[in-house]
Formats: C-alpha cells, structure tokens, sequence
C-alpha cells in the first residue's frame, strides 16, 4: 500500500512539474471583443512581453469563447 501511495505522489508532482514549462503561446485574432469586459494579464507574462491581444476572449451567440494564450483573467 505505501508503495503505491509514493508512486501516485511521483507521478503528480512530475504532472505538475512538466506542465509548468509549457510556453504561453500568441492567439491570432486575439483580444477583448465582449462589451464591458476587461482583463488583467498575469505579471509572469507580462514581463516576458505579452499583453491582453495574445488570447482571445469573444461572445458567440449567447456563449462565451476563450482561447487561451496566456494566462489571464477575465
């Protein structure tokens, strides 16, 4: 039993460990296009450049479609 308990605990910390370098990426056609929504861009991503136009946050039909690039909260 203790054997299988230290393999699941391996196992999410190299989950998480490997899903911390994923690279944010650039959203083409990207940006705010829902009116009186706004964004703040995580700080980690900003000082690497990136702005509120690499992800996209858009209203279709009665739904709300996000495309992530990086991270930021809406």
């Amino acid at each position: 039993m203790r054997l299988v308990f230290v393999v699941l605990v391996c196992v999410l910390v190299a989950s998480v460990l490997d899903s911390q370098n994923d690279a944010s990426r650039v959203v083409a056609g990207g940006g705010i296009s829902v009116p009186q929504w706004t964004g703040k861009i995580d700080a980690n991503e900003e000082r690497l450049g990136r702005n509120l136009n690499d992800a996209k946050f858009a209203k279709e039909g009665e739904t709300f479609h996000i495309v992530t690039g990086p991270a930021v909260t809406y």
